[in-house]
């Protein structure tokens, strides 16, 4: 008589261990958040009209220069979580801060609430306007 109990118990053990690997790997396969230098974040803002940008830095550093279409939500705040939750999440999503630390921070609660496309602008709003690039003040 054959046995057939280790032929499957192998063939799942070899089927089981690579669809768990390819399941975690594409778990975690989109990245958290693109982090884009100046040129290609204003290249991307531009490309998506229909996006929504965050200025997360505090509201002083917001009146004193931030990008066109910017909304404010600080970082800082006990209710931005609830602030960044009512925002569409199909939404691409552009963040950046002053030098790309509390964006960082962003980037993650903006993930964990399961944000679809994020961009980051790498080295925050000081390289932008370092950059010569557009900003506005209040």
């Amino acid at each position: 008589m054959i046995n057939l109990k280790k032929p499957i118990m192998k063939t799942g053990f070899f089927i089981l261990i690579p669809l768990i690997l390819i399941l975690s790997c594409a778990e975690n396969s989109g990245q958290p958040g693109q982090r884009l230098d100046v040129v290609t974040f204003e290249k991307k803002l531009a490309e998506m009209p229909d996006r929504i940008l965050i200025d997360v830095r505090t509201e002083p550093e917001y009146r004193q220069g931030h990008l066109p279409e910017a909304v404010l939500i600080d970082i800082k705040q006990s209710n931005f979580t609830d602030e960044v939750s009512k925002l569409n999440k199909s939404k691409p999503v552009f963040v950046y801060c002053g030098s790309g630390i509390r964006s960082e921070k962003a980037v993650k609660i903006l993930n964990e609430l399961d944000f679809q496309e994020v961009y980051e602008l790498e080295s925050g709003f000081g390289e932008w306007a370092k950059a010569g690039k557009p900003f506005v003040k209040d």
